[in-house]
């Protein structure tokens, strides 16, 4: 009786969490089936937003943003979570871990407008490419902008989530390595990256799921010129008072997030039960 209550106590607050979301819900799914001049049902809403006009732009610029910038995080996060996690020094262990966790603390607004000063036309990145003799670079109000924002979004939550992997290398394995004499590139390629490519797909899949809902970044570092699925939502609802359109938006991207965080689920979960 007691194992029961115990369960039931912590199954109520997440039954209670997706309740109060499914009927927050509700409204906009019946607004995004509405008319906007007649009130009646219709499906004139989703059939404006299945046009080349929106997809090619805002949906595809959404994935190709989420995909690069999950990418650039792995890149600079995987040897971050690896020396985080197996450098000799607990100072430099100490170090890593620290940066990584504080990004957390700083709001997302900060952040953007930082990489916002450093992009723009006389910011720290131009003037530097000046002094080493290159021609500045426009990358604010554009998606390279955009994807170096969220990048940095993204880099503290592919570090942790890479890090137990990582932990889980044994590392008598890289030290008989070398004393058979391979070296650090052999070492990585043949023992390291293979023990943790379950982590990096996991983390990359993970990522790229939270990388399509940022809203920040690009609304900061974007200017308007790039126009993602959670700005366009903002803009056909806030700024165009176009509900319906707006919602039926909302809709089609929560009901595309939830189909990809499914497939993602049972993708790690197939995996898993695979290895076990």
């Amino acid at each position: 009786m007691r194992t029961k209550i115990v369960i039931a106590s912590l199954i109520a607050p997440s039954i209670a969490i997706i309740t109060i979301y499914v009927a927050s819900f509700l409204p906009v799914i019946r607004t995004s089936l509405t008319d906007p001049t007649s009130g009646s049902f219709s499906l004139s809403s989703y059939s404006q937003f299945f046009t080349p006009a929106y997809i090619n732009t805002s949906f595809m610029a959404t994935l190709r943003i989420s995909i690069f910038s999950t990418v650039f995080a792995l890149v600079i996060g995987y040897p971050m979570a690896y020396f985080a996690v197996q450098h000799r020094s607990p100072h430099v262990r100490k170090a890593i871990l620290f940066a990584a966790i504080t990004t957390f603390f700083v709001n997302s607004v900060v952040k953007s407008f930082s990489w916002y000063i450093m992009l723009e036309k006389y910011g720290v990145i131009n003037i530097v490419m000046q002094m080493i003799g290159l021609p500045p670079q426009g990358l604010l109000f554009t998606e390279a902008g955009v994807i170096i924002g969220e990048t940095q979004f993204l880099l503290p939550f592919i570090v942790l989530l890479l890090m137990r992997p990582v932990q889980n290398v044994d590392i008598v394995l890289v030290e008989a390595a070398k004393n058979l004499g391979a070296n650090d590139v052999h070492i990585f390629w043949k023992i390291i990256l293979p023990l943790t490519m379950r982590g990096i797909v996991n983390a990359t899949l993970l990522s790229i799921l939270l990388g399509l809902g940022v809203f920040v970044a690009p609304l900061v570092l974007g200017g308007g010129f790039v126009i993602t699925m959670a700005l366009l939502i903002y803009n056909e609802i806030i700024n165009a008072f176009e509900y319906s359109l707006g919602s039926a938006i909302a809709v089609f991207f929560t009901a595309f997030t939830l189909l990809v965080a499914f497939f993602v689920n049972r993708m790690i979960s197939h995996k898993y039960s695979a290895s076990e």
